[in-house]
């Protein structure tokens, strides 16, 4: 605990009404800051946030950090002398991992051994610093972990500068601030590098206990190895007797060892420290801290250990030590943000992002957890009263992955971190929700965790099943989701059926935070408003939470600095010979569509007109209906061949023209090589040995393929071409080199929108010389082939650090990442919703942050910006609107809205109900999007963790082909082993299917909707894109479906090369001709081809 009294006040302290703490800071511990504390970007954002140092000090940030000036920043704290000063300093400390120690030292915790170890480091350098002077410190950087990057390339341009003396001087100097665990880094870095006798020589002083002679007897051997003469010096202290743990104070400033099982007091050990020094002399020591005068100390309070019961498991009780909490200190506009919540209401915070809402949930959190009156659990019609002594469990719900360990850390410098615990879907699931609530008192989670806990209803997962009056509180990050099908809403309604449903049942309290509601598609402020409230009667809120106050407005404005918004419109290529040669292949393809049976729509006025802009969304809509009209429209398997493989192939092309528009030209054909030739050669290398290889040489696949090749060789000189430069990517330089080059603090995101995008602008900015300094990552989504949580959090680590001053990402960045350091967001003609600018523009959490938006004049995205910015105001009306209205009328709107979607769903889900006793899911067929060919049926399929949809069928396996990975992915449980495609080799098909992955030891296919058309007992067939939007259920696997698996896989094996000619039984009693290997090997079927029009075309 930080100290709270104290008897006097230094002379030139700062007035009587200021912190009474601070000169522990500024006087006491002065010397020991200014000479070990190296300021870093992260330190200084934390306590300027915290509004205690002047404007002075803000805008001389860059200053301090180039001449590492603590004492300027303890002048500022000083000469302001504001109530608080001290603590928001030492949490500041706290919130950095390296500086904690100093922290530690202020407040008296530090360990006495590691404080020991810490002191003899300092003077062991300080003796061998000649010795270091011989040696290249760069030789020594890749073993020192501990270093941080700012102090490694500190010491890499001392030596580049001035040479290695120097570079080892600034070296030793770091390296006095750390600890034990870095100076054995050093000793193996020394052995590592040749040096062996120097290591040799270090590990034998710093091994050596000196009992017998005590700190005089280690001194006394570094006098002899050092050329230097170090003389003991008297201390700058008095003598007194220590402190025991429960004092409340002392009578002197000591430097005497602590007795035995007492803690020793360390402003002693820097007093004789100082006084060591051989830069200083003894005088200016001794005087530095002489007169300052006696504080008293609160001495900290240990967590009570649990007493273990007769029936308690030992390995169930918390035995090691907490970490040290910091002291929750609420801004006065965060105190009326949490206000409502601490009244016990189920509120929604609606804040600027960088205002600090997490900071916010965390003080509701640690009230429920520390069951502080008036919060938590309520029950009863309405709004319910708090239930006194209900559930003190904390979820908090975020809406990605990675936010999961962020918000999990945050939560635990407030709260014993031993007690909180973080899941997602990649981590796995041991055990129930209520087991792990019965260890934890706060689970940090991803949705769908929750969702899946609270709707488990099979047999096997009644044991697992949970409910909602189990919790005490749930807090929803990013609250603006809970709407439609999300799984945010999901939650939401097995809340609302609660409350509706049986409301003397305890349900918790609810806890929304979001800088946006959005207006969905409101185009008036009436339907904003409306927009809002059913939000709010989503999430049951009782109040809308925003900063009024007008001293609280004030006072978020210096906290939330708004960055500098520029939006930087640019003219595309004036003679864009890719986008033309593309647009020929493009116009070719169009044309065998068109004269392809049932394509000449394309050309007719209906929504299926192919559009004449291509490269555009326009275009990209055009071909997801065209798919759909085929998926439900074309009966005739060689027809729909033809028609999916066309539609495929414009795709990829409209996608290089997005590529070759916000990128290189050589990207966009890189592009087109991948994905246009990928299939082709995975296939070719699969058929070497078929007899149906000649076959191919008449695929669709084959001959559009062949169209590309043609003019593979003309598009690479285009693209090798200099006339033929992207001036988006010319501004896109200079904004970077203009907002982030000779700036090493300062961090920025480059926003795209598509993955596609992030990998050519990632490869340019790599291989352009002058960007190269920003040491660019990439950060994409999880979804399909995207990063794991793993390589999410990697790069959020690196990027924070500094490995990364760029990073070049999708939307997966808009929400929730905080990175104190970043002040340059560029949106790189990407524009999304009213809610994503908001967002986006929040990434910016440093000062003097810069909003850029670089679009193609062409694409009038500006002017889309601009009704964002309107949307975005009409939001905060509209917010405002709803904050004023009377609290009864607020709550009868919402128990109104809530009434009538219980009505909604109760209908929905009658007719839903219906249909699925209705239908039989072996009627419902699923063929491949291309060719046709029958795949399995609905009723051979199984859903396993709610999630992965796997094929049981045995004949599946004999209708696949399936391609190796070449990186396997692993998750918890499970591991990717191959690619599934389309086993139609008569057709050439490439179609992929799914993925097999290995499950428990069981080998499983798991398959993806989209690339499949279902074909319906009644009605069209249809495409969906998700599993979630099928309009029936599918069986979760059970234990004897697992089993059957697990034959199959140690089956295949032994079978492998026998030949399977049978026909299908199951297709037989179905009564519906089956695709099975037997019918691939069968010569082709006369019948109507459109191969005849599609040589046609390609030769024109």
């Amino acid at each position: 605990m930080a100290a709270t009294a104290m008897t006097g006040v230094a002379e030139d302290g700062g007035s009587a009404s200021g912190d009474p703490n601070l000169a522990l800071i500024t006087e006491v511990f002065r010397p020991f800051l200014v000479e070990s504390l190296r300021l870093n970007p992260e330190f200084l954002a934390q306590l300027t946030g915290y509004g205690y140092a002047s404007h002075e000090i803000i805008m001389k940030s860059q200053q301090l950090l180039d001449g590492n000036n603590v004492s300027m920043l303890l002048d500022d704290l000083k000469q302001a002398n504001k109530m608080g000063s001290y603590a928001a300093f030492m949490n500041s400390l706290r919130h950095v991992e390296s500086f904690q120690y100093f922290a530690d030292v202020i407040e008296g915790f530090a360990n006495e051994e590691e404080s020991e170890a810490r002191d003899k480091i300092k003077h062991v350098l300080v003796a061998f610093c000649p010795r270091f002077c011989n040696i290249n410190p760069r030789e020594l950087l890749p073993y020192i972990t501990k270093f941080s990057d700012g102090e490694r390339e500190n010491v890499i341009q001392c030596v580049n500068n001035n040479g290695a003396i120097y570079g080892a001087m600034i070296f030793c100097g770091i390296l006095r601030t750390k600890g034990e665990e870095c100076f054995s880094q050093l000793i193996e870095g020394l052995q590592e590098t040749g040096h062996q006798r120097l290591a040799n020589e270090l590990s034998d002083l710093m091994m050596d206990p000196c009992k017998d002679g005590g700190e005089k007897c280690c001194k006394s051997k570094l006098n002899d190895v050092n050329t230097c003469t170090m003389e003991d010096a008297p201390g700058g202290y008095e003598e007194c007797t220590p402190c025991d743990d429960n004092a409340s104070s002392c009578d002197s400033i000591s430097s005497s060892p602590a007795p035995k099982g007492k803690k020793r007091n360390l402003a002693c050990s820097w007093g004789k420290e100082m006084a060591m020094n051989i830069n200083d002399s003894e005088d200016q020591k001794g005087q530095s801290v002489k007169n300052i005068p006696l504080l008293k100390v609160e001495t900290s309070i240990q967590p009570h250990r649990p007493v273990l019961s007769v029936d308690e498991d030992p390995d169930d009780i918390l035995t090691e030590e907490p970490e040290r909490l910091e002291e929750l200190i609420l801004r006065g506009y965060q105190d009326e943000l949490v206000s409502p919540g601490l009244n016990g209401k189920n509120s929604v915070v609606v804040a600027p992002t960088g205002s600090g809402k997490t900071v916010v949930a965390a003080r509701l959190a640690k009230a429920v957890v520390d069951k502080e009156p008036g919060v938590g659990q309520r029950a009863g019609k309405g709004v319910g009263r708090v239930i006194k002594d209900g559930s003190n469990k904390v979820i908090f719900i975020v809406n990605k992955v990675p936010l999961v360990k962020q918000q999990g850390d945050l939560f635990k410098k407030y709260i014993d971190g031993r007690r909180i615990m973080g899941l997602s879907g990649e981590m796995g699931l041991i055990g129930s929700l209520d087991d792990l609530l019965e260890k934890k008192d706060v689970l940090v989670m991803t949705a769908q965790i929750l969702v899946n806990a609270l709707r488990a209803s099979d047999k096997e997962d009644n044991a697992d099943r949970m409910e909602l009056s189990s919790v005490g509180l749930i807090i929803l990050d990013e609250c603006h989701h809970c709407q439609k099908s999300n799984a945010y809403n999901e939650i939401m309604e097995e809340y609302r059926d609660l409350k509706l449903t049986t409301p003397d049942k305890p349900r918790p309290q609810i806890l929304g935070l979001t800088a946006s509601m959005g207006v969905g598609k409101a185009k008036s402020r009436y339907k904003a408003v409306s927009h809002i409230l059913n939000l709010c009667a989503n999430l049951d809120a009782e109040k809308l939470s925003t900063v009024q106050n007008e001293d609280n407005l004030e006072e978020l404005k210096r906290n939330r600095d708004k960055p500098t918004e520029s939006i930087l419109p640019v003219p595309g290529r004036k003679n864009d010979r890719f986008k033309m040669e593309i647009e020929r292949i493009m116009t070719q393809i169009e044309n065998i569509i068109s004269h392809t049976p049932g394509g000449d729509i394309i050309h007719k006025d209906s929504e299926l007109k192919c559009p004449t802009t291509r490269g555009t969304q326009v275009y990209e809509q055009w071909l997801v209906r065209m798919q759909d009209y085929i998926a439900g429209e074309t009966t005739d398997n060689d027809n729909r061949m033809c028609l999916v493989t066309c539609t495929d192939h414009l795709k990829k092309y409209n996608s290089s023209l997005y590529i070759n528009r916000d990128a290189r030209t050589q990207d966009a054909l890189e592009h087109l090589q991948r994905n246009l030739t990928r299939h082709h050669s995975v296939l070719a290398e699969e058929e070497q040995d078929n007899e149906l290889d000649k076959e191919r040489n008449n695929s669709f696949e084959d001959k559009l393929v062949a169209v590309f090749k043609s003019k593979e060789e003309h598009l690479q000189r285009i693209s090798e071409d200099p006339a033929n430069r992207n001036p988006l990517l010319e501004c896109l330089s200079d904004t970077l080199i203009k907002a982030l080059a000779g700036q090493d603090h300062s961090r920025g995101i480059l926003f795209c929108r598509t993955r596609a995008a992030t990998e050519a602008l990632l490869a340019w900015i790599e291989k352009t010389p002058k960007l190269q300094f920003l040491k660019p990552g990439r950060l994409i989504g999880s979804g399909g082939t995207g990063m794991t949580q793993k390589q999410q959090t990697e790069l959020l680590t690196l990027f924070r650090d500094g490995n990364h001053q760029l990073i070049v990402a999708t939307s997966v960045a808009e929400e929730g990442l905080d990175i104190q350091a970043c002040n340059v967001v560029i949106r790189y003609n990407y524009i999304s919703n009213d809610i994503g600018r908001v967002q986006a523009q929040g990434r910016n959490r440093a000062r003097g942050g810069k909003f850029y938006l670089i679009v193609t004049e062409e694409l009038n995205l500006h002017e889309k910006e601009f009704m964002n910015q309107i949307r975005e105001k009409m939001m905060f009306d509209s917010t405002q609107i709803l904050q004023r209205m009377p609290e009864a009328e607020f709550l009868k709107q919402i128990d109104k809205l809530q009434r009538e979607n219980k009505l909604e769903r109760k209908l929905k889900n009658h007719g839903n109900q219906s249909r699925k006793h209705n239908k039989k899911l072996m009627w419902v067929l699923l063929i491949c999007r291309k060719c046709g060919a029958e795949a399995c049926t609905a009723d051979d399929i199984r859903v396993i963790e709610g999630a992965h949809h796997v094929v049981l069928a045995d004949f599946f396996v004999e209708r696949c082909r399936f391609v190796s990975v070449p990186h396997s992915t692993q998750h918890p449980d499970i591991e990717i082993r191959q690619k599934i495609y389309c086993g139609n080799t008569r057709k050439s098909c490439t179609q992929e299917w799914g993925t097999q992955m290995l499950y428990k030891g069981c080998l499983i296919n798991l398959i993806t909707p989209v690339n499949f058309v279902m074909k319906m007992p009644k009605g069209p067939p249809r495409i969906f894109k998700n599993w979630k939007d099928v309009t029936f259920k599918i069986a979760d696997m059970s234990v004897d479906d697992l089993e059957k698996a697990c034959n199959i896989s140690l089956d295949d094996d032994e079978e492998e090369e026998e030949e399977e000619d049978n026909e299908d039984p199951r297709g037989n009693a179905d009564g519906i001709e089956m695709f099975s290997a037997s019918n691939v090997r069968q010569p082709l079927r006369q019948r109507a081809s459109p191969s005849r029009d599609l040589e046609m075309n390609l030769a024109m």
